[in-house]
């Protein structure tokens, strides 16, 4: 066979020729880190593409350029095995992975079960004689992992008994400050105020912890007369205590309304 040019398929008449009919095995498994759940590595999956390279000038030395090369995949189980030209010299095979993209399984007790993570490793060589079989294992590292968002939202309505002049539930004050607390394991790890305007609440809280909305405040309310129960006049309250909110998954929205209830009247 004769070339003129970088690689096997375009090979063309030449007085300069290679022969590729003599062959060698090279062989091997690739690994990636696919399960943080378990120790060790894991196989590459099926179908990863491995670009595999051999010098021209390794099989003629009169060649100056060029490489035979052959595009494969892994099998099952990681494996992966080419022929390769070769001669009683031995030549030197490159095997060049390509990039893949991948399900990285998270630690048991992580927010999201999976994150999206994309895998890479360096060229590794092996060197192998006309006949015989060299192994070469491929070791995958993480390249770049999808960013996770580790927060929900929630929102919905927080009122409070502000006035027995009416029968439904007020708005608080604008201005009241609610504070939203995370806890962990009865650990506070994290905390937000929101100050209210309305009835209408939004917050965005992390993922997977104990919520829990804590408020302390002073209001004026309308409450009925000793004389004459129609009539009503204005009375100083305090207004403190907490509501649960909840525990939410990542990426979720949940509507969750909730009452500071009626208060306890106390004087100036």
């Amino acid at each position: 066979m004769s070339l003129t040019s970088c690689t096997e398929d375009q090979l063309t008449s030449s007085k300069i020729s290679v022969d590729t009919t003599q062959v060698a095995t090279v062989a091997g498994i690739a690994y990636a880190e696919l399960d943080l759940q378990k120790s060790g590595k894991e196989f590459a999956p099926a179908g990863t593409s491995l670009l595999i390279t051999v010098p021209y000038s390794e099989l003629n030395s009169d060649v100056e350029k060029g490489n035979w090369e052959e595009m494969i995949t892994v099998g099952e189980n990681g494996t992966y095995s080419v022929e390769v030209p070769s001669n009683n010299k031995g030549v030197t095979v490159t095997i060049t992975p390509t990039d893949f993209t991948a399900d990285l399984k998270l630690e048991n007790n992580s927010q999201f079960p999976t994150q999206t993570t994309v895998y890479t490793s360096d060229p590794v060589t092996a060197s192998v004689k006309v006949g015989l079989t060299s192994f070469s294992d491929i070791n995958y590292t993480i390249k770049s992992k999808e960013e996770l968002n580790f927060t929900a939202m929630v929102y919905g309505k927080v009122t409070g008994e502000l006035d027995l002049d009416n029968t439904d539930e007020e708005a608080l004050p604008s201005g009241t400050i609610i504070t939203f607390i995370g806890k962990k394991d009865d650990k506070i790890v994290w905390s937000k105020d929101f100050s209210t305007s309305g009835k209408n609440y939004e917050v965005q809280i992390p993922a997977g912890v104990d919520i829990t909305a804590h408020w302390n405040f002073k209001a004026s309310k309308n409450i009925p007369t000793v004389l004459d129960p129609s009539e009503f006049a204005k009375a100083r309250y305090s207004y403190v205590g907490e509501a649960t909110i909840g525990d939410f998954g990542p990426e979720t929205d949940n509507i969750v309304d909730f009452s500071i209830g009626g208060g306890t009247a106390f004087n100036y």
